[in-house]
């Protein structure tokens, strides 16, 4: 009878273990998530901002493998690389309107909104779409 109790006690400690492991998993979803509360959602306005000032232009590609094709060529310093994938992107100003379109990880798909490039659309950072508040005016 004693060995029952102890086994009730491990099989109800696992069960235990076992919800909390749940509960853990889900507060850290929760703390990851809530950090990106300055990251618009599909369908609504945004500003694409890169920190370093209001003239700086920042690379939109046309669709996904050109972008991680460009941000290669871009981190290993491949300048025939980007020339190569010229007709694949775009350059707009820093802080352009945009519209959210699509999530990828990582990455956005936004539709300008404003500039020469009204209305086209493209792949761009995600930390690059920030909620109009949040930019900071040079």
């Amino acid at each position: 009878m004693k060995d029952m109790a102890i086994i009730g006690k491990v099989v109800w400690a696992g069960r235990r273990f076992k919800y909390m492991k749940k509960r853990i998993a889900y507060f850290i979803f929760l703390i990851i998530f809530a950090g990106c509360s300055n990251s618009p959602s599909i369908g609504e306005e945004a500003i694409l901002h890169c920190e370093g000032g209001a003239d700086k232009l920042i690379m939109v590609t046309i669709d996904k493998d050109t972008y991680d094709e460009a941000w290669k060529a871009q981190r290993i310093n491949d300048t025939h690389g980007l020339l190569e994938l010229n007709f694949k992107l775009f350059l707009v100003n820093n802080n352009t309107k945009v519209k959210v379109l699509d999530m990828d990880f990582g990455k956005r798909r936004v539709r300008i909104l404003e500039g020469d490039k009204e209305g086209l659309a493209g792949w761009v950072p995600e930390e690059w779409v920030i909620k109009q508040q949040g930019v900071k005016k040079y």
